[in-house]
């Protein structure tokens, strides 16, 4: 008996093999197209990679493609291997046979593993004989080799059992294959779905900042695809080896928790969605609740009203629910009173988890750092410029002195009294602490600055903080080749400074201006600017991206543009007045919150429904002399100018005034205008 059992095994293996080779096949012939081909190509155009290299997981061996393999045939693999599931006649034949379900579920998992690793197994060898035969280190070490190896079979491995878990849960195919990849991703999606639904309640907790930081290690998919490179990093791991352990360690859970199921299986379950009738509650609350947040966040994110989430949250128990419904019973009649009543239980229990949730991030919302934990501390506009900065080595500024993290403690208190987690207008601000223990605590707010205007001022005004709002006041003056200042307007002049001496004075006198700077002046900059390009010796495209960013030089740094007309520059690094044909103002209407410049721009669309329909246009050359003082991104403006030029009519810029400020020919002008 023992050999005709062994016989039969042998003959079950082939019998797989004819139905599912073609997948293994299939893996092997992507990953020699990916992989050796790729390869050999290279090396005969004499092709070679930078120092900033990927291992095998460079764009040279299409990654992109190998993902597709790597999270598409082990699915396949699954979904095919245990088609016989499935189907009541071969449901019915595979289960007659004298073999055990446990041996018969180990042998079937067993095959489909062996299939999907041989591929890999065979790519590793013609891999290793290019690294034995063939120079290439500019490509590959053979311990990128052995990473590539691993991580390709560890997750090969953690994608197919997850497919053979979910097969084993289910009656039909195509349910497998569509539950296999929502189970890879709902670790993530959750995730994200969660962190949204705290944003909408607590002040300060920034849904893209936690997103961006965690985001791609809650599913294997993510977690691949995630770029992990950036300039002169020389980590070339996509997924650290802790993942891989992880990852590793879960599948043995899944293959052993599946086949307990298996074994309990039903075989009358072939066809229905969901083969255990307890795990058919799980699913109608899992979708009854993950579709309440889902539209509950789109409509907290494009209505920003606490009345539109509720509503979105009953929308989404109630497609949720039926959906759920609808793919158990495998038909779209759902609309029962039965169901009505099941809408309702589901929809109060899962209204109860989402009303919970946002309970476990009140201390979160109401927590400030004590000045005692505080090592130092970052406050800037968003999270990603300090992630950019980190992120690529750029020289970070920190605020160090007691008196002002203290006052940062101050405005973050405001910031809580203030924030609004709902409100979408006004300015961002992102504060990260990092405390004496080695951790980083990150908040944003969305808040207008009128306010926390004192609050702000006490901070803004520091030299510390300066620092980090105008890179100039971090920049290496003796890394400076070249400083190129372009006027705003159409035209392509510019003022160059390269004489080391030379730049160094630009820079002093810019720096002494930036100190002077009052908060006023910060938050609201007056009149045409023109910008400043530094190139570094040896720069990098996001270096010279991050000090022309922010480097402005105004009419109003005094010391900067007194140096310049002494140097003969002025002229080439400010607008003159020549050079604009005329000045459009006009009135905005009473009770618009919108910014000037956008309201201005709308109106060149056609939109005139923000402004009066009344306005001035200016010629005389006094005139727009003293409408060039208007301020730039003032949030309180009245009277919109739109600066056009003698050249490209389609082109121009925007300034503003507030009632009290404008010039009286211009008050004058509207003064009848309500």
């Amino acid at each position: 008996m023992p050999s005709i059992t062994s016989s039969f095994r042998k003959e079950l293996f082939k019998q797989n093999f004819r139905n599912v080779g073609w997948i293994s096949i299939l893996y092997l012939v992507g990953l020699l197209f990916t992989l050796p081909l790729q390869l050999a190509m290279a090396l005969s155009n004499d092709y070679g990679i930078s120092s900033n290299v990927a291992g095998l997981f460079d764009h040279t061996f299409i990654f992109e493609f190998q993902a597709l393999f790597l999270f598409i045939t082990p699915v396949l693999m699954a979904v095919f291997l245990l088609r016989y599931m499935h189907v009541n006649a071969s449901s019915d034949f595979m289960h007659s046979l004298p073999i055990r379900r446990e041996a018969l579920y180990r042998h079937q998992v067993g095959s489909g593993i062996f299939l999907l690793v041989i591929p890999i197994v065979i790519i590793s060898i013609i891999m290793f004989m290019f690294y034995i035969f063939v120079d290439v280190s500019n490509f590959y070490t053979l311990g990128d080799l052995g990473y590539w190896m691993l991580l390709m079979v560890v997750v090969t491995l953690l994608t197919f059992i997850t497919g053979v878990f979910v097969g084993t849960l289910t009656g039909l195919s195509a349910v497998q294959g569509v539950l296999t990849y929502i189970l890879l991703l709902f670790p993530a999606g959750i995730y994200a779905l969660i962190t949204f639904h705290v944003s909408f309640f607590i002040s300060g907790y920034a849904e893209l900042n936690h997103l961006n930081q965690t985001f791609e290690y809650f599913s294997p998919i993510t977690d691949v695809l995630e770029t992990n490179q950036f300039p002169g990093q020389e980590e070339i791991l996509r997924v650290n080896y802790l993942s891989l352990a992880i990852y590793f360690v879960i599948s043995i859970l899944l293959y052993f928790i599946a086949r307990l199921i298996y074994q309990k299986r039903p075989l009358e379950s072939a066809t229905q969605a969901i083969a255990l009738h307890s795990l058919k509650p799980v699913l109608k609350f899992s979708m009854t609740l993950c579709f309440a947040l889902f539209v509950g966040m789109y409509f907290g994110e494009t209505q920003s009203s606490i009345t539109w989430i509720v509503v979105g949250y009953l929308l989404g128990i109630i497609i949720g629910y039926l959906l759920a419904s609808m793919l158990i019973a495998k038909t779209w009649r759902v609309f029962t009173f039965e169901h009505a009543k099941g809408i309702l239980v589901y929809g109060v229990a899962a209204s109860l988890i989402a009303s919970i949730i946002p309970v476990f991030w009140q201390k979160y919302e109401s927590y400030v750092p004590a000045l005692n934990e505080v090592e130092h501390v970052y406050i800037g506009d968003t999270y990603y410029e300090y992630e950019d900065a980190m992120l690529n080595n750029k020289t970070v500024s920190f605020i160090r002195s007691e008196d002002t993290i203290n006052a940062i403690r101050t405005l973050h208190k405001e910031f809580i009294r203030q924030g609004d987690p709902l409100n979408r207008s006004g300015r961002q601000y992102f504060i990260s602490y990092k405390m004496k223990n080695g951790e980083e605590v990150q908040r944003t707010y969305q808040i207008n600055p009128k306010d926390v205007n004192s609050e702000l001022k006490e901070v803004w005004e520091t030299e510390e903080f300066k620092k980090i709002a105008y890179p100039t006041m971090n920049l290496d003056r003796l890394r400076v080749e070249k400083v190129s200042i372009r006027p705003q307007g159409p035209d392509d002049t510019e003022a160059v400074i390269v004489d080391p001496k030379k730049i160094n004075e630009f820079f002093t006198h810019m720096e002494s201006d930036i100190n002077a700077l009052s908060f006023e002046e910060m938050m609201s900059p007056v009149g045409l600017q023109s910008y400043v390009l530094v190139t570094l010796d040896n720069e990098t495209e996001s270096e010279e991206y991050t000090y022309h960013r922010n480097m402005m030089i105004p009419t109003s740094y005094k010391n900067t543009t007194k140096w310049l007309k002494e140097v003969n520059l002025y002229d080439k690094a400010f607008l003159n007045i020549d050079e604009i044909d005329h000045l459009n103002v006009y009135s905005m209407e009473i009770g618009q919150s919108q910014y000037p410049e956008d309201v201005y721009h709308q109106m060149m669309n056609g939109d005139l429904s923000a402004v009066t329909e009344r306005h001035l246009t200016i010629t005389d050359d006094k005139q727009i002399e003293e409408a060039l003082k208007g301020e730039r991104n003032a949030s309180d403006g009245r009277y919109v100018i739109g600066i056009h030029y003698d050249e490209g009519k389609d082109f121009f810029d925007v300034l503003s005034f507030n009632k009290e400020d404008a010039p009286d020919f211009i008050k004058d002008y509207f003064q009848d205008v309500k």
